[in-house]
């Protein structure tokens, strides 16, 4: 069981629910492994840019991705690994029976990489928007020159 985990191999201690101490780890690994990738896309979302060009190239970049069917079918896994995860901490009765610190250090990588889902989902809108706006206030004083 994966609840034996924490207690006899160093690991993370979700779950049950019939759920193999392999099986767990590798739903870890791969769920870590996604949320490396959100935080990567995450943090050139907020990192300053050195110009709009740059801003506007990041931003087709990570929109041309998302278009991608892999990409789409790696976000999908991701939520029903975290749905796995989470599911099987509530049938393990962890989250009900007041989690052990060992659980609820083994929740906080699926919560984040929903939360970080849910930040990549804003804030590519508002760098877009960011990125128009520029680019009009740039025609604009362009055009207010020659005038």
């Amino acid at each position: 069981k994966l609840s034996d985990m924490g207690e006899h191999h160093h690991g993370h201690g979700v779950g049950g629910a019939g759920m193999t101490n392999r099986m767990a780890m590798a739903m870890w690994m791969i769920l870590f492994i996604f949320a490396a990738g959100q935080f990567v896309a995450v943090l050139l979302l907020v990192a300053p840019m050195p110009s709009n060009k740059v801003r506007g190239a990041v931003l087709t970049m990570l929109e041309n991705l998302w278009k991608t069917q892999i990409v789409r079918y790696i976000v999908g896994t991701q939520v029903l690994l975290c749905a796995a995860l989470l599911g099987s901490a509530v049938l393990d009765g962890s989250f009900i029976n007041g989690p052990t610190m060992m659980q609820r250090e083994s929740l906080y990588l699926p919560f984040f990489s929903l939360y970080q889902l849910m930040i990549l989902g804003r804030l590519s809108p508002i760098q877009r928007k960011l990125y128009s706006s520029r680019v009009t206030l740039k025609e604009e004083q362009k055009e207010n020159k020659t005038k």
